[in-house]
């Protein structure tokens, strides 16, 4: 009687012992993909975030390039007499090419005192309307 009712509950256990194998391996092999995709994505994730540490760093230089481009501009345009970078245009120009601004242009050079002439700078206006 007790063989009996334990080879019945032995036989009911193990009537499918290769399926239940099988679903565990399957288990076993999904929850292995899914950690194999979820350390993919933390490298993916890593690599990213130092791309754009390195963007960031490129848009620093650039912007410090800009930056010291602009102010040599502001330099070559800058009046010298009353020393400050013309608003708009016409940016008189000396036959040496020296700049003065429209209020402080007189009969010579501030710079060099050759006579100004009539010469005008449409590079420095342009200089000057994009700075």
């Amino acid at each position: 009687g007790r063989n009996e009712s334990l080879e019945k509950t032995g036989r009911k256990f193990n009537k499918h012992p290769g399926k239940k194998r099988k679903e565990h391996e399957d288990e076993v092999t999904i929850l292995s993909e899914k950690k194999e995709t979820s350390r993919i994505n933390e490298e993916e994730i890593k690599c990213l975030k130092l791309k754009i540490e390195e963007c960031k760093a490129e848009i620093k230089e650039v912007k410090d390039k800009q930056k010291h481009f602009c102010g040599q501009l502001k330099e070559q345009v800058e009046c010298p007499v009353c020393m400050e970078v013309p608003r708009g245009g016409p940016v008189y120009v000396c036959p040496n090419g020296h700049f003065v601004c429209k209020k402080c242009k007189t009969g010579s050079c501030p710079t060099c005192r050759v006579g100004m002439g009539t010469g005008k700078s449409l590079l420095a206006v342009t200089v000057v309307e994009n700075i």
